[in-house]
């Protein structure tokens, strides 16, 4: 009775002192990625990043002025950007001054002078300059912004894009883009998306691009160095430009001549090509791997030293990934299988193509062996060697965070999903690749999103068969095919 009469009281005392629903709250700072919790930011949904910006390369000094369209999922009092260090000169929410700004390493946190209302559209201008986190003599291609005196290399997976833009970092919140960027003739910035337009002053070009799909900010692209266009050995698909070192052009047009192939190949297995253009950039460095950033893969020059059939598998990984990570982005970085794995099981795809239908098996055998410890055990080499190296390839959904792009995410990704063939059969496989590209095409999706799409389309329950592929530290057998693991009970 006491309960029910102070309940009473506090409905009687409302009106009077004023009763109202919650005011305007915090955006999180982080979006709630297990693996990197800061990574992202909670409140907001950005639309659009504006960014233009110079840099005359005599230091890693750039100016720019960001402007961000969003639109807030919750009232807000205050939010979060990743943005790290800068000198920030300038900025504005709705044209309006905010009442502080406050820095934390990657966190921007933005408290507003008038709070936002849940749904309402919204602007952040940010003007700034200074030099690039982690510039000086870095060697964490990934921290983004890679400063090298004639010429910048960008390569952000899966957190680096905070070092020289202000954004919402995480493949949740994915947005279009425009970019005009200003550097020294001749040197060319490449970006993402299509070349709009170029216009030289005062020994300065001036870039501008448009990537009018969207795109996780990791895949932010910005090159820049002595490049040239490059459209030779793709006349058969006008969507491809290539952008090549000078010196190298010719060579590199005969090892990406290709590429139209692998598109045209790719389109028939998983749907229409996501995006208006696609392309490769290959700067002068040697980077020791290939980064899919969106529309524009990144290469080292040694991409172009000792050509083969691998390098031809390289170039279809990350084309691959413009499907798988690019359109389809994963929600948590927990699950890099789903780029990954898929990229490396589509380069086999391509690699068969080359091998006229007869290369798949092959290929399936020896990375089963090899990652399984079969053919240690073949050559001999002591158990304890052997299990320490298979248990290096850990199950794809095991990587750590520290880890991330362990082996097991591309090789075992990679066997999963040629188990999962042999398991539902080519014809429910290959539909469910095409589904679940086109399902979530330009969105977000997570491990058991894929799962229920093999469900549908095979008619079978597969929960058992994912957690032995995906989790058990013992890779499981392939169906139908005589392969298994040594250390298999």
């Amino acid at each position: 009775m006491r309960q029910i009469r102070w309940i009473l009281w506090v409905f009687i005392l409302a009106p009077v002192i004023g009763w109202a629903a919650p005011g305007p709250t915090v955006g999180t700072n982080g979006i709630g990625d297990e693996f990197f919790p800061l990574f992202g930011n909670g409140g907001y949904d950005v639309q659009h990043y504006d960014i233009t910006l110079s840099t005359t390369l005599e230091s890693s000094e750039i100016n720019a002025v960001v402007q961000i369209d969003a639109i807030a999922l919750q009232p807000l009092s205050q939010f979060n950007l990743d943005f790290r260090e800068f000198a920030i000169t300038s900025l504005t929410v709705n044209g309006e001054q905010p009442e502080m700004f406050i820095r934390n390493d990657r966190e921007l946190t933005i408290i507003l002078a008038s709070p936002l209302e849940e749904g309402e559209a919204f602007t952040i201008n940010i003007a700034y300059a200074g030099r690039p986190h982690g510039t000086s003599g870095s060697v964490q291609w990934s921290n983004g912004w890679n400063y090298r005196r004639d010429r910048v290399i960008v390569a952000s997976e899966p957190g680096g894009s905070s070092s020289w833009y202000p954004v919402n970092d995480h493949p949740l919140d994915k947005a279009t883009y425009d970019f005009t960027v200003t550097v020294p003739a001749p040197l060319i910035a490449v970006a993402n998306g299509e070349l709009v337009s170029t216009s030289e002053h005062d020994g300065m070009i001036t870039y501008e691009w448009a990537m009018r799909q969207p795109m996780a900010s990791y895949l932010t692209s910005m090159q820049i160095d002595a490049l040239v266009l490059s459209t030779e050995g793709s006349e058969n698909d006008p969507r491809i430009r290539n952008y090549f070192p000078v010196d190298r052009a010719d060579e590199a047009a005969d090892v990406f001549q290709y590429q139209d192939e692998m598109l045209a190949y790719f389109e028939t297995v998983f749907g229409d090509y996501p995006f208006d253009y696609y392309g490769s950039v290959i700067v002068n460095a040697a980077l020791g791997f290939a980064l899919e950033n969106q529309t524009m893969t990144l290469y080292g020059v040694s991409i172009l030293n000792s050509p083969d059939n691998n390098t031809q598998v390289t170039i279809a990984h990350e084309l691959a990934h413009q499907w798988f990570g690019n359109s389809v982005s994963l929600s948590q970085w927990r699950e890099i299988w789903l780029n990954e794995g898929f990229a490396t099981y589509a380069s086999w795809l391509w690699y068969d193509q080359m091998e006229g239908g007869r290369g798949i098996d092959y290929v399936v055998e020896a990375t089963y062996n090899w990652i399984s410890g079969r053919e240690g055990i073949e050559q001999g080499y002591p158990e304890r060697t052997i299990r320490d190296f298979t248990e290096s390839f850990v199950p794809p959904l095991e990587a750590p965070a520290n880890d991330l792009f362990n082996g097991g995410v591309y090789e075992r990704g990679g066997l999963t999903l040629h188990a999962l063939r042999r398991e539902i059969g080519d014809g429910a496989f290959f539909e469910t690749l095409l589904d679940y590209a086109s399902q979530f095409r330009y969105g977000n999706a997570t491990t058991e999103d894929f799962i229920a799409v093999a469900e549908e389309n095979s008619g079978q329950e597969l929960d058992a068969f994912f957690e032995a592929w995906l989790r058990d530290p013992i890779i499981p057998p392939i169906p139908q095919m005589d392969l298994s693991s040594p250390f298999s009970e």
